[in-house]
Protein backbone atom coordinates (compact mmCIF):
# COMPACT_ATOMS: atom_id res chain seq x y z
CA UNK A 1 0.00 0.00 0.00
CA UNK A 2 1.40 3.43 -0.95
CA UNK A 3 2.10 6.29 1.40
CA UNK A 4 0.48 9.71 1.13
CA UNK A 5 2.50 12.83 1.94
CA UNK A 6 0.78 16.17 2.37
CA UNK A 7 3.05 18.94 1.06
CA UNK A 8 2.44 22.66 1.66
CA UNK A 9 4.25 25.85 0.67
CA UNK A 10 5.23 28.14 3.57
CA UNK A 11 2.62 30.46 5.07
CA UNK A 12 3.21 32.94 7.89
CA UNK A 13 1.30 32.65 11.15
CA UNK A 14 1.17 36.49 11.13
CA UNK A 15 1.68 37.63 7.52
CA UNK A 16 1.08 41.40 7.78
CA UNK A 17 3.99 43.86 7.76
CA UNK A 18 5.00 45.06 11.23
CA UNK A 19 6.29 48.46 12.40
CA UNK A 20 8.54 48.65 15.46
CA UNK A 21 9.16 51.83 17.45
CA UNK A 22 12.55 51.92 19.23
CA UNK A 23 11.02 54.10 21.98
CA UNK A 24 8.59 51.26 22.79
CA UNK A 25 10.40 48.16 21.51
CA UNK A 26 13.76 48.51 23.31
CA UNK A 27 14.39 44.77 22.95
CA UNK A 28 12.61 44.02 19.67
CA UNK A 29 11.36 40.60 18.63
CA UNK A 30 10.90 39.93 14.92
CA UNK A 31 8.69 36.88 14.50
CA UNK A 32 8.80 35.36 11.03
CA UNK A 33 7.42 31.94 11.99
CA UNK A 34 5.81 30.07 9.11
CA UNK A 35 4.18 26.70 8.63
CA UNK A 36 4.90 24.42 5.70
CA UNK A 37 5.67 20.85 4.76
CA UNK A 38 8.55 20.36 4.56
CA UNK A 39 9.30 22.99 7.24
CA UNK A 40 10.67 26.22 5.76
CA UNK A 41 14.21 27.55 5.98
CA UNK A 42 14.62 31.25 6.86
CA UNK A 43 16.78 33.99 5.40
CA UNK A 44 17.02 37.59 6.68
CA UNK A 45 18.24 40.81 5.03
CA UNK A 46 17.95 44.50 5.84
CA UNK A 47 18.53 47.97 4.46
CA UNK A 48 20.16 48.78 7.82
CA UNK A 49 22.46 45.74 7.88
CA UNK A 50 21.91 42.78 10.18
CA UNK A 51 23.44 42.43 13.64
CA UNK A 52 25.39 39.16 13.93
CA UNK A 53 22.68 37.79 16.25
CA UNK A 54 20.19 38.06 13.36
CA UNK A 55 22.00 35.91 10.84
CA UNK A 56 21.29 32.26 10.24
CA UNK A 57 18.25 30.06 9.85
CA UNK A 58 16.09 31.51 12.66
CA UNK A 59 12.37 32.19 12.47
CA UNK A 60 12.22 34.42 15.58
CA UNK A 61 14.96 36.96 16.18
CA UNK A 62 15.47 38.80 19.44
CA UNK A 63 17.98 41.52 20.20
CA UNK A 64 18.98 42.95 23.55
CA UNK A 65 19.35 46.46 22.14
CA UNK A 66 17.36 48.69 19.78
CA UNK A 67 17.73 47.99 16.06
CA UNK A 68 18.87 50.71 13.67
CA UNK A 69 15.99 52.25 11.69
CA UNK A 70 15.31 50.52 8.40
CA UNK A 71 13.46 47.71 6.68
CA UNK A 72 14.10 44.12 7.80
CA UNK A 73 12.94 41.27 5.57
CA UNK A 74 12.48 37.60 6.30
CA UNK A 75 11.99 34.95 3.63
CA UNK A 76 10.58 31.53 4.51
CA UNK A 77 11.29 28.95 1.79
CA UNK A 78 10.75 25.30 1.08
CA UNK A 79 10.98 23.43 -2.26
CA UNK A 80 7.46 24.58 -3.21
CA UNK A 81 7.55 28.34 -2.60
CA UNK A 82 9.13 31.33 -0.89
CA UNK A 83 7.23 34.03 1.01
CA UNK A 84 8.58 37.27 2.48
CA UNK A 85 7.54 39.23 5.57
CA UNK A 86 8.55 42.87 6.17
CA UNK A 87 9.41 44.58 9.45
CA UNK A 88 9.98 48.37 9.57
CA UNK A 89 12.03 49.79 12.45
CA UNK A 90 11.12 53.45 12.71
CA UNK A 91 13.50 56.28 13.65
CA UNK A 92 13.29 57.41 17.28
CA UNK A 93 10.93 60.35 17.67
CA UNK A 94 8.22 61.82 19.85
CA UNK A 95 5.05 59.74 20.47
CA UNK A 96 2.84 61.83 18.15
CA UNK A 97 5.34 61.71 15.33
CA UNK A 98 5.84 57.98 15.85
CA UNK A 99 2.12 57.29 15.45
CA UNK A 100 2.07 59.21 12.18
CA UNK A 101 5.14 57.39 10.89
CA UNK A 102 3.63 54.01 11.78
CA UNK A 103 0.43 54.78 9.90
CA UNK A 104 2.37 56.05 6.87
CA UNK A 105 4.79 53.10 6.85
CA UNK A 106 2.01 50.53 7.08
CA UNK A 107 0.03 52.31 4.35
CA UNK A 108 3.06 52.32 2.04
CA UNK A 109 3.78 48.67 2.76
CA UNK A 110 0.17 47.79 2.06
CA UNK A 111 0.39 49.51 -1.32
CA UNK A 112 3.70 47.82 -2.12
CA UNK A 113 2.32 44.38 -1.29
CA UNK A 114 -0.93 44.87 -3.20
Amino acid sequence: MGSFFHLDPPSFFSPLPEALDPAVDEEPVLNCSADGNPPPAYDWWSSAGLPEAMTGNNSVLRTSSPLPPGTYNCMASNPFASVTKVFVVLPSSSPGTTAGIIVAALALLGLALA
